[in-house]
């Protein structure tokens, strides 16, 4: 398991992404960034749990990047989404509570991987 922090994994994945030309073959990193609402830190096997058993997140853990030390700039869920995808302060980019929309022209990181070629999607 590699340990990264947030700017050593964009900056990364920027880099492998700008190596070439848009449409050229390449070997770029993929990215998997699984965000979730009201889960502890620790409620995975991998994290130490001693009850929880998550082999899917561990697999994942093991053979990909995960963050062990994480802040959040807003105690509000769309908010602090909003903060980590656009890399700005949520009165900056107007999501300040849940429901409110970003202010126009706000650039998300999705967006920015689609630009260099990712296929960025949500569920």
């Amino acid at each position: 398991m590699s340990v990264l922090n947030r700017r050593e994994l964009l900056a990364g994945a920027a880099g492998a992404a700008t190596a070439t030309p848009l449409g050229a073959a390449t070997k770029r990193p993929n990215i998997l960034c699984i965000m979730v609402d009201e889960m502890r830190w620790d409620a995975m096997s991998c994290a130490g749990h001693r009850i929880v058993e998550t082999p899917t997140l561990d697999k994942l853990a093991r053979q990909g990047t995960i963050f062990t030390n994480c802040y959040s700039v807003s105690p509000v869920c769309c908010p602090s989404r909003a903060c980590f995808f656009s890399g700005r302060y949520a009165h900056v980019n107007g999501v300040e509570f849940n429901g409110y929309p970003a202010h126009n022209g706000e650039i998300f990181l999705p967006t920015i991987l689609r630009h260099h070629g990712y296929t960025a999607a949500r569920n």
